[in-house]
């Protein structure tokens, strides 16, 4: 393996470990927040399934009945909505003119 010979490699190989564990920390640490923030929003999604399943079976709702409620929910919970302006509370920001181009 290579060794630093003078004052600047020497510096420049400290800087650079320094940038990369720096650069992997970071990395690690973004992946781990999206880990973390998927699973909240799945044991949420969970647990409202989990409750209406609850519902239906304490109620006595037929199965065929209880799947064909509990696909509509699954479809509507993981359906995309579509955003209005009011849900874009920075587009307030914008100009007259490129608001009303919007």
């Amino acid at each position: 393996s290579r060794q630093p010979r003078n004052y600047g490699e020497i510096v420049f190989s400290i800087v650079y470990i320094i940038f990369g564990m720096l650069f992997g920390s970071s990395l690690i640490s973004s992946v781990a927040a999206m880990l973390v923030d998927f699973q909240m929003v799945t044991r949420d999604q969970n647990e409202k399934l989990r409750t209406l399943r609850k519902y239906l079976r304490q109620n006595g709702v037929p199965p065929s009945l209880s799947l064909k409620i509990q696909k509509q929910i699954v479809e509507r919970i993981f359906a995309d909505t579509r955003l209005s302006h009011q849900d874009v509370p920075v587009l307030v920001l914008l100009s007259t003119k490129l608001r009303s181009n919007l």
